[in-house]
């Protein structure tokens, strides 16, 4: 009994032993190595092999760029490598920076690394950031909204605005004259159809046409003489605060409308400030307007070693192409001999540009009642372009849907100097957008200012002199002409409007102001007033001819 016992024993020892050994070799074969030390290397670049353009190339080597994360990543999955200690950075031609970290503890088996930087002069995007990364779901970025309201401030300037035409509105006897000339000025000025321009210099034109009008009637006698008189001599306020642009926003984003309300303080009946210009689904708010976005830069590249130790303050001396420093890292991926590595791919832009001209057709153009508007030389001048299409994007910068219920306009009014609607077209006009969603058209409108001193009609209304007014393009993927050599043209471009570190040129021609809005309506709707005629290139050297009307 004893013998078996014995026997038993060692068959038992004999199997733990088995397993013990069968569980060492499964763990070594899945536990990380320990990590090697290594110098990281990296490039920052605005060009690629000069066979197209992207942003001014000035603009790498003229802006301070600050390194935001570099995340290491074996498989496609986040690896808790460690990179850390910028040593230097070099400035080359190209525009290009070299950078070059200290010794980094990577794991063995790296294969790849995502880095994110942007200009630090720059301001403009939501990122997400976070200090400890476990999945590229952690990673995101979205537009930034320039007023996130829905209803307007109850002690805001957008009130103040609204008060003063709601006080024009109620001059005495107004409103309950039997007067019937007086009586339809009336309910045109608290009522024409749409929602009223509500900026500080619509509202200003608003009162001086009511002027105008009211001093050119005649025939009238009594009471009815008496408020006639009183109407054309209505001051015009002039201490109005610049809303909207004194918060950024297009003037034509603000929008009063005559209605009735209740609140705090009991029942009301006037202009009421209007952020919203529908109810439906799709709302179309003033909080759907973003800043262009930050320059930022992206790249998602794979990791090229050398088992011995390189020296990169002399090869960043000697060459300057990053090709020539990779000819140094002849490995793929970091191995337990690996001495330095280095990203195979530059950091690129992260953000798309759009580069535009605008010219007229002819002068003059027809308005909405096909009177002429001459344009002059210095008349019409572009205030301002806004975007359509700008989503959050994900940890490659690229949309993570095509959903209408965050999308933003970017509205961008820098660098708008010394351009006016002429029949020469204007100097390009420049402004940094993210990549659109594939398949997917964008509207691009227009914002000018009417200084001809000629009011002219339009969709919703007049556009009276000193207030802007905008048109509205549609650029569509299906009209571009792929005019570079395909191995240059990034995967999918051709399917977009805008692509990111890539730049979408566009020439704007304006036939007619007879679709200009005054306040801009619900973008996303289809039922918009366009006339646009374009064929997209991925040239920036052969801009995009597109036709408002």
């Amino acid at each position: 009994m004893s013998e078996v016992k014995r026997h038993i024993g060692l068959l038992l020892l004999s199997v733990l032993a088995l397993a013990i050994t069968g569980c060492k070799d499964y763990e070594a074969d899945n536990l990380s190595r320990e990590p090697v030390s290594v110098q990281f290397a990296f490039s920052l670049s605005s060009t690629r092999d000069g066979s197209h353009t992207r942003q001014s190339d000035g603009v790498v080597s003229n802006t301070a760029v600050e390194i935001l994360k570099i995340v290491p990543m074996r498989g496609g999955a986040i690896d808790d490598s460690e990179v850390s200690n910028l040593v230097e950075v070099v400035d080359k031609t190209g525009p290009a920076k070299f950078y070059r970290y200290g010794y980094c503890n990577m794991q063995p088996g790296v294969d790849g690394c995502l880095v994110y930087a942007k200009a630090t002069d720059e301001g403009g995007l939501e990122a997400t950031l976070p200090e400890e990364v476990t999945s590229t779901d952690d990673i995101s970025f979205a537009p930034t909204t320039i007023y996130n309201y829905t209803t307007a401030p109850a002690d805001g300037e957008a009130w103040d605005i609204a008060e003063a035409l709601t006080a024009v509105a109620n001059t005495g006897g107004w409103s309950t004259t039997t007067n019937t000339t007086l009586k339809n000025l009336y309910n045109n000025f608290i009522n024409h159809g749409y929602d009223l321009p509500g900026s500080a210099a619509s509202v200003m034109a608003w009162i001086k046409a009511l002027k105008e009008e009211a001093g050119k009637m005649s025939g009238l006698s009594g009471t009815d003489e008496t408020l006639r008189g009183t109407l054309a001599k209505i001051a015009i306020p002039t201490t109005l605060p610049n809303y909207p642009q004194s918060v950024g926003l297009p003037d034509g984003a603000a929008a009063l409308r005559w209605t009735t309300w209740t609140d705090g303080q009991g029942k009301h009946t006037g202009f009421m400030p209007q952020l919203q210009t529908t109810t439906i689904d799709n709302i179309n708010t003033v909080s759907r307007f973003a800043y262009p976005p930050a320059k930022y830069y992206f790249v998602n590249s794979s990791i090229k070693s050398s088992d011995t130790p390189v020296d990169l303050a002399s090869l960043y001396n000697t060459n300057n192409t990053w090709e020539g420093v990779l000819q140094n890292f002849p490995i793929e991926g970091v191995t337990d001999a690996s001495r330095a590595i280095a990203l195979k791919d530059p950091v690129q832009y992260a953000v798309a540009q759009l580069n535009m001209t605008v010219k007229a057709s002819a002068s003059p153009l027809k308005d909405d009642n096909s009177a002429d508007v001459t344009l002059g030389t210095e008349v019409f001048p572009l205030r301002g372009i806004i975007v359509g299409g700008q989503r959050a994007a994900d940890y490659k910068f690229e949309p993570v849907s095509n959903s209408d219920a965050n999308v933003k306009f970017v509205y961008d009014h820098q660098g708008m100097d010394g351009r006016y609607l002429t029949t020469t077209a204007t100097a390009a006009t420049s402004t940094l957008v993210l990549q659109s969603y594939d398949g997917e058209d964008v509207l691009i409108i227009l914002e000018f200012e009417n200084k001809s001193g000629q009011a002219f009609k339009c969709v919703d209304g007049i556009v009276y002199p000193d207030t802007r007014f905008y048109l509205i393009g549609r650029v569509s993927p299906d009209d571009f002409v792929v005019s570079i050599a395909p191995d240059v043209l990034p995967e999918g471009a051709k399917d977009r409007v805008f692509t990111k570190d890539y730049i979408t040129t566009v020439n704007m021609t304006v036939t007619s102001l007879a679709k200009a809005y005054n306040v801009l309506p619900n973008l996303l709707t289809k039922n918009l007033e366009i006339g646009v005629e374009t064929t997209p290139q991925w040239v920036a050297a052969t801009p995009t001819p597109v036709h408002l009307n």
